[in-house]
């Protein structure tokens, strides 16, 4: 009997150092500690996740590390929809490897790096005016229509009704005249996770059926952010000014075709004084000259002087006047002659009486008959 009993001790002892033995010998996959890194995108603070059954919380840098006990599969999880703040609310969108469901299994390693997408939305506050800035009442609203960055145009009930009761969910919830905003947008790129924030403008509003175009600037985007919805103010020119400016314009048009169509009353014309209707200053003779233009014409006739005569041209009581060598008719150009006409000018020997031109010849100056 001691001898069997000593026979088992030595077997089982023997057993027992083999397997301390070969202990050190497992392979170490799967059990050291492995560490996982996780990064929202855009960078929240609050987002909670569960990883293996343990729940985390991203910091105010977005991220979070959590330390497992060992490499290998484990599940992790994204809550898809949270609120953050009264007005700040995500909605899941999807992971940075192209995952698209909040829970997915994950293969950890030593040190496994993961991004998590999240849309963000906003409550902002909606006020509504006219033109002139006044409130339009509720009843009056119909909808409003916005676009974003993209050119996308969204039509809205107005005013906002709210969401509340037990039939909206506590993500959907809010008051009466705010409504949730999409913020900021994820998608996934080449690159990885990539955020994007929007804009929006008011593009029209419907008060009593009708719609009335808007233009305003970009509307503010923030959390608890105020709206302000008004219709463009129609153009100056149809207001009281443009009335009044219309007013102006045809005052003056009557004016005018009252001026123009006034009685017209025949005055005596006043006689102008002698001296400066009749007066004139007296001419003289000065030397007979021979005159040669570039028009072909040779004038022949007394240079006159006179106080009154310009310049730039010689006055001419002529007497002949020949072209291409034969005697031709005088007009009245010949008596007026500009030095820029002339080629030559000298001083001749006056004819007699008899070979002047004939009494019928023009005259630039005719003798006035007494």
């Amino acid at each position: 009997m001691s001898e069997r009993f000593s026979r088992v001790l030595r077997t089982w002892g023997m057993a027992a150092m083999v397997g301390l033995l070969l202990v050190p010998m497992a392979p170490a996959r799967g059990q050291d500690a492995a560490t996982v890194s996780l990064s929202t995108v855009p960078r929240l603070e609050g987002i909670v996740f569960n990883i293996g059954g343990r729940r985390v919380v991203t910091g105010a840098d977005g991220t979070v590390e959590i330390t497992l006990s060992q490499a290998g599969v484990y599940e992790m999880e994204a809550h898809g929809r949270q609120t953050l703040e009264p007005d700040v609310r995500v909605d899941f969108a999807g992971w940075s490897d192209g995952e698209e469901q909040t829970s997915r299994p994950i293969e950890v390693t030593e040190t496994t790096v993961i991004d998590a997408g999240f849309d963000v939305d906003y409550l902002i506050h909606e006020n509504y005016t006219d033109a002139r800035g006044r409130t339009i009442p509720a009843d009056r609203l119909r909808s409003v229509t916005v676009t974003d960055d993209a050119g996308r145009r969204t039509t809205w009930e107005a005013p906002s009704p709210g969401g509340a009761g037990p039939t909206a969910v506590v993500w959907e919830r809010h008051p009466p005249g705010t409504r949730w905003i999409r913020a900021t947008d994820v998608w996934l790129t080449d690159a990885g996770l990539v955020s994007r924030d929007r804009s929006y403008r008011l593009y029209a509003l419907n008060v009593d059926g009708e719609s009335l175009a808007a233009s305003a600037p970009t509307l503010p985007l923030e959390p608890g952010g105020q709206w302000e919805l008004a219709p463009t103010p129609p153009p100056w020119w149809l207001g009281a000014w443009g009335w009044a400016a219309a007013a102006v314009v045809v005052l003056a048009l009557m004016t005018l075709v009252l001026l123009r169509h006034r009685p017209r009353f025949s005055r005596p014309r006043r006689a102008l004084p002698a001296s400066s209707a009749s007066a004139t200053k007296p001419r003289r003779r000065e030397e007979y000259v021979r005159v040669a233009l570039r028009n072909g014409r040779t004038v022949e006739g007394w240079r006159m002087t006179s106080s009154e005569a310009p310049t730039q041209a010689i006055i001419i009581d002529v007497n002949a006047v020949f072209s291409g060598g034969e005697p031709v008719p005088s007009t009245p150009l010949d008596s007026f002659l500009l030095r820029s006409q002339i080629i030559s000018y000298e001083s001749v020997e006056a004819p007699s009486p008899a070979t002047r031109l004939p009494a019928t010849t023009n005259r630039l100056n005719p003798p006035v008959s007494s």
